[in-house]
């Protein structure tokens, strides 16, 4: 891991940065945790100076990669952002997937992940997948899933359709469990589709 003096940047892996801003640095760019949202000018600010400012620090230039930033409320108005760099063509290729390296996925509304469930149901695919987990966050649900990758092939296509895939590891999967609200501690996927039966 590498720390940077500059807004507490740190380095946690090749695809995930960590960096924690104060109350003061949200100030100086007139920002709080409820105002950060990548449509706001200020918060791509923000972001844009924070790349410049990795770049600069660390002679890491992420500025073309291809992102998902997720933020969370740390201290006292302050913020912690986590940059995770996705490489699609890897989440794509299955190969360098196994059961042992969760997969992590974002929906916008509750909605698109009980429709989810049931397209798996209808499908077939539910017992193709091994464990699942439910997370929420801001109104969004966060699914961590585990499935071999002979079966994932099939899986992955209905991920993309109703949810953005943001990461995959255990580091990443730990990350979400940290900040993260637990709503379904296992097989989540089942819980909802015997609901939606019933």
């Amino acid at each position: 891991m590498k720390r940077c003096d500059i807004l507490n940047i740190e380095i946690l892996n090749k695809h995930i940065i960590k960096i924690t801003l104060s109350f003061k640095d949200m100030k100086n760019y007139n920002l709080t945790y409820e105002k950060i949202n990548y449509h706001d000018k200020k918060t791509r600010q923000l972001i844009v100076n924070l790349l410049y400012k990795i770049k600069k620090t660390t002679k890491a230039d992420i500025s073309k990669s291809q992102m998902f930033i997720e933020a969370f409320p740390a201290g006292e108005n302050g913020c912690i952002l986590y940059l995770n760099i996705i490489n699609k063509k890897t989440i794509k290729n299955t190969s360098n997937l196994n059961i042992n390296r969760p997969l992590i996925v974002k929906f916008k509304q509750i909605q698109d992940f009980e429709n989810m469930c049931k397209t798996l149901t209808k499908k077939n695919y539910i017992k193709k997948i091994l464990k699942n987990t439910l997370l929420q966050i801001n109104n969004y649900s966060i699914l961590i899933i585990y499935s071999h990758n002979e079966q994932l092939i099939k899986i992955l296509p209905i991920l993309f359709e109703y949810g953005d895939i943001i990461g995959y590891g255990e580091l990443n999967k730990k990350i979400i469990e940290e900040h993260c609200q637990l709503i379904i501690k296992n097989n989540a996927i089942e819980s909802i589709s015997k609901e939606q039966i019933n």
